[in-house]
């Protein structure tokens, strides 16, 4: 994992609109998974697949949720955006790192689903997740946006991010943020 399990955002804290929590412990037990897939699937809508690799790509009315979910938990360490205040799954967090669990690089992807965004739940989740990275050893995070995507990059901008030069994805915008230490 990206994080030891003390580094896991925990439960709401006041003032917090989103909780984040490792999807591990509930694809582990049936029902939670069944009732995570139920959730998810309606999250994953052609323009949010349309953001993420190639092989998380979803079909609304003939996709596999179970499949989709085993793709993704090989691809990166995930955590659950719920919203505190209705308790929905609002969408997901994913890390990836290059150098293994616990790694200094961290790259990092998120997507809400359409009628959760515009409600700053991207940058509460983001502004807890950086306070938590915080406080642990140094590290370094990467993310990207669409070029014409500036929300997210405001997103990004307010979580403490920095734009740097990177042109290796036509239409990105590469951001990096340094954390703990």
């Amino acid at each position: 994992m990206a994080f030891d399990a003390g580094d896991a955002v925990r439960s709401p804290a006041p003032g917090r609109k989103t909780t984040l929590a490792d999807w591990a412990p509930l694809l582990a037990d049936p029902r939670q998974r069944a009732t995570l897939g139920r959730a998810l699937a309606p999250l994953l809508t052609q323009d949010v697949t349309a953001r993420l690799p190639a092989e998380l790509s979803f079909d609304q009315a003939t996709g596999d949720i179970d499949h989709w979910i085993d793709t993704a938990d090989g691809l990166a360490d995930i955590y659950t955006i719920t919203r505190n205040d209705t308790e929905a799954l609002a969408g997901l967090l994913l890390l990836f790192s290059p150098d293994g669990p616990g790694g200094a690089e961290i790259s990092l992807g998120y997507f809400l689903g359409h009628e959760h965004r515009g409600k700053g739940l991207a940058s509460d989740m983001l502004a807890g997740l950086v306070a938590q990275l915080d406080q642990g050893p140094p590290r370094r995070l990467f993310a990207g946006t669409d070029a014409d995507n500036p929300a997210s990059q405001r997103v990004l901008e307010k979580a403490g991010f920095t734009r740097i030069h990177d042109d290796t994805v036509p239409g990105r915008v590469a951001f990096t943020r340094h954390c703990g230490g």
